[in-house]
């Protein structure tokens, strides 16, 4: 059901102001969940679910795999949830 795919990204720049001048910014990893049902979309923004857990599982294996110097401190998840919009119909064929 979920595929967990990382994107490689080659080291990047210091964000600026970020106070982290020598230490690089983690690669971005992408948790594809595919289609969901609503319910269990509802049930992710509740903070609970099968959904929910493969996150925390992603947080967890994320933390395993950090230098000893920036282990301490927090990671940020980003969840983003695209919705296809609904194509409408009309009843009426178009005249031209």
């Amino acid at each position: 059901m979920a595929d967990e795919t990382s994107k490689s990204a080659a080291p990047q720049k210091p964000v600026p102001g970020a106070g982290a001048s020598t230490a690089e910014i983690m690669p971005a990893r992408l948790i594809d969940f595919g289609k969901a049902r609503p319910k269990r979309i509802r049930a992710l923004k509740q903070g609970r679910g099968p959904l929910y857990q493969e996150v925390l599982d992603a947080l967890t294996e994320a933390r395993s795999t950090l230098e000893p110097e920036v282990a301490g401190k927090p990671i940020l998840p980003l969840i983003v949830i695209v919705e296809k919009n609904r194509r409408r119909r009309t009843w009426l064929p178009l005249v031209g």
